[in-house]
């Protein structure tokens, strides 16, 4: 049994590596590689099932604790950041969503329809730009 703070070791026959091209250098990056990645994901799902979980129960790693670890694994390796302008529109998004708010309080006076239309429209805007938009690199 693996306590709580130590990731099982793997144990990699690595004798099949040489006939699929690898170098004697690749094996042992490819083996350190997969220790490193076994070990990180151990302790991202056993975080995220700890997360989860009520003080009082037994910790319970599921697979969908697993797959999320690997998917928050994958991300954090592709170093695309919001831009700036974002996080503008991020913001935006709120204001827009309020002002279409307050016209909605007031849709029976021709402000409040202005706002309303023109504050959902804005909001629905910004939210594509900053979903569709390009991620910094």
């Amino acid at each position: 049994m693996v306590s709580n703070g130590d990731p099982p070791k793997l144990v990699l026959t690595p004798d099949d590596l040489p006939a699929s091209g690898f170098t004697p250098s690749g094996v042992v990056q490819f083996k350190e590689t997969i220790q490193d990645y076994s070990n990180l994901l151990f302790r991202s799902a056993i975080a995220l099932g700890d997360s989860a979980k009520a003080n009082n129960i037994d910790r319970e790693i599921t697979h969908n604790y697993v797959k999320s670890a690997t998917h928050y694994i994958a991300e954090s390796f592709s170093g695309r950041k919001p831009t700036r302008w974002q996080h503008v529109a991020h913001g935006g998004e709120y204001i827009a969503t309020a002002i279409g708010g307050a016209g909605a309080g007031h849709i029976d006076k021709p402000l409040g329809v202005i706002a309303f239309v023109a504050g959902s429209i804005l909001a629905v805007l910004l939210y594509v730009y900053r979903v569709t938009g390009r991620k910094g690199e």
